[in-house]
């Protein structure tokens, strides 16, 4: 017996639907990727900008507030965007660059005060 027209139709269609959902599952898990190493960038700016200002704050020389700073925040792995040392207090900005992924990069800044509690 030879198969019937609707049965000739019907080939491959279990194979494309494999493709489809292995590409969506690619797609999710690239995503679920990026977005981690978004957070984990997030949080590593936040903790050299953490640093730099308890390093800066700590320092007894005005001047030298903000060189013991950047020291701190680069040997952290990121950037320092900025520091501003007023009287006792030390605010730090830091950034960090995520890996590429996809051909997408992004930079990510946190700022962090320390000093005394006013």
């Amino acid at each position: 017996m030879s198969p019937s027209r609707g049965d000739r139709c019907d080939r491959g269609v279990a194979t494309m639907l494999t493709v489809g959902v292995l590409a969506l599952l690619l797609m999710t898990a690239a995503t679920g990727v990026g977005v981690v190493q978004v957070v984990a960038a997030r949080h590593a700016a936040g903790g050299a900008a953490d640093l730099g200002a308890l390093a800066g704050a700590s320092e007894q020389r005005h001047a030298d507030r903000c060189a013991a700073a950047v020291v701190v925040v680069r040997a952290n792995d990121a950037e320092p965007v900025s520091c501003r040392a007023t009287g006792d207090a030390v605010l730090v900005t830091a950034a960090v660059r995520t890996e590429a992924l996809l051909g997408l990069r992004w930079t990510l800044r946190a700022s962090a005060r320390a000093g005394p509690v006013r």
